[in-house]
């Protein structure tokens, strides 16, 4: 069997730099790319982040909350893609692993009125291409109350769609 490398090269932007969040304090001064911050809160309250993300490009990668370790319970996360008019989105996981009522819904468009193109749950997304016919994706991941997993790390491409001709 023939294998394939794939090369992916990212050019790294330093973000701007975060403000701590209300009660809590930041360590760490730099802030550029490779540093590190920490922030821990004070006594009685607690860091909560919130997951999902918003992307605009042409290729990247999407992970769950807390991935590779396991994402906690009760998780309900919004992605949104958007790449280049006229292109199409590929999504491909690299890992999925959810719990048998833990799932992920991606919809071919920016909201989940849009078609849906598969909801899955446990390994079903690995070996699979899902593309859709807009330049956006909609994904909605969905965590129960009761036991969690690794969950996934997904990644996406512009691909030529042939459905705008």
């Amino acid at each position: 069997m023939d294998a394939a490398v794939v090369q992916i090269e990212y050019d790294l932007e330093p973000c701007d730099e975060p403000e701590a969040p209300a009660y809590s304090i930041r360590k760490g001064l730099q802030f550029g790319v490779g540093d590190v911050l920490t922030f821990s809160c004070f006594p009685g309250y607690r860091l909560e982040a919130e997951c999902g993300s918003s992307v605009i490009g042409t290729q990247g990668v999407l992970l769950s909350p807390n991935y590779p370790l396991n994402y906690n319970n009760n998780h309900e996360c919004i992605y949104s893609i958007q790449t280049q008019p006229g292109k199409g989105i590929q999504l491909k996981a690299w890992s999925f692993n959810l719990e048998a009522k833990d799932f992920l819904k991606i919809y071919d468009g920016n909201n989940n009125s849009a078609r849906l193109l598969g909801s899955f749950t446990r390994g079903e997304m690995l070996d699979l291409s899902i593309n859709s016919t807009s330049s956006t994706m909609w994904l909605e991941f969905i965590s129960d109350g009761n036991s969690t997993s690794q969950g996934f790390e997904l990644q996406f491409s512009s691909l030529v769609n042939f459905f705008f001709s």
